[in-house]
C-alpha cells in the first residue's frame, strides 16, 4: 500500500538520526576516517536527493493550485505572539493553508537543516585532503550550502509565530521546540548575536502552563551577553 506524502516524509525523516549518529562517531585520527566520511557523505547526498524528489512530487504541486500552501504575513497578524515578543527582529511569519501542510513543511525544513549542515561539514573535512581522497567530487561551493542553510533556518523561524497562537494549543507549543532549537544552534554557530537574542526572548516568552523546551547548556557566549545587556 502506498505510504502517501506524509508517510513517505516520515520514512525519510527517520533515516536522518542514524546519519547524525554516524557523523558523531567519526574519528579524524582514525586510519579509516576518510573512507567512512566518503560513505557517510554519499548516504547523506542520497537521502537529500530522495527528499528533493519527495518535495517536488508532494509539496511543490501545491504551489500550482489556486490556494498557496502558505502565505507571509506581518508579525502584527499574530496578535498573541506580537504581544508576548517585543523584539521585532523577525518582521513576518508564515500562515499555512492547513495544519497538515504546516507539519510537512516544518519536518522537511528541519531535516534539510541537519542534512545540509552535515553535508557541508563533511565536504569541508574532505576538501582538506584532496590528495589522499581524490575520488570525492566537491562540486557545490560552501557559500551555496551556507545560503541554503540560512534560508531553511529563517523559514523555520517564520513558522514559530503561528504556532504560538492559542488556536494551536499545546501541540503548537511543542511543535516550536525543534525549530527554535535549530535556530539557536545556527545563530550561535554563525555568531549572529542579535538573532540569538530574538530566539532566547521567544524561548522565554511564548511557552505557558509548564510547557517549555528541555534546558540545554550551550556554554558562555560573552558577545551575546554584552549585546543583551546593552539593549536593556
Amino acid at each position: 500500500m502506498p505510504l502517501g506524502p506524509a508517510g513517505t516524509s516520515m520514512e525519510l525523516a527517520l533515516q536522518v538520526p542514524e546519519l547524525l549518529e554516524r557523523y558523531d562517531a567519526l574519528d579524524t585520527a582514525s586510519s579509516t576516517f576518510l573512507s567512512e566520511a566518503e560513505a557517510l557523505l554519499s548516504d547523506c547526498q542520497r537521502l537529500d536527493h530522495e527528499y528533493q524528489n519527495w518535495y517536488t512530487d508532494s509539496l511543490q504541486p501545491t504551489t500550482k493550485t489556486d490556494i498557496a500552501p502558505y502565505s507571509t504575513k506581518s508579525i502584527d497578524s499574530f496578535p498573541t505572539f506580537a504581544a508576548l515578543i517585543r523584539n521585532r527582529k523577525l518582521s513576518n511569519g508564515f500562515v499555512f493553508a492547513d495544519s497538515k501542510l504546516s507539519s510537512l513543511y516544518r519536518q522537511y525544513w528541519c531535516c534539510q537543516y541537519f542534512l545540509q549542515s552535515t553535508i557541508a561539514q563533511l565536504r569541508e573535512y574532505l576538501q582538506t585532503s584532496p590528495d589522499e581522497f581524490p575520488g570525492q567530487q566537491l562540486d557545490q561551493p560552501r557559500s551555496t550550502s551556507d545560503s541554503h542553510i540560512d534560508e531553511v533556518v529563517f523559514s523555520l523561524c517564520r513558522c514559530i509565530p503561528g504556532l504560538a497562537e492559542p488556536i494551536t494549543g499545546a501541540h503548537g507549543h511543542i511543535a516550536i521546540f525543534l525549530p527554535l532549537r535549530i535556530a539557536l544552534m545556527h545563530f550561535r554557530s554563525r555568531r549572529l548575536w542579535e538573532w540569538v537574542g530574538w530566539a532566547e526572548e521567544v524561548s522565554a516568552g511564548v511557552f505557558y502552563r509548564g510547557i517549555r523546551p528541555p534546558a540545554i547548556k550551550d556554554g558562555d557566549y560573552p558577545e551575546a551577553k554584552a549585546l543583551l545587556e546593552a539593549s536593556e
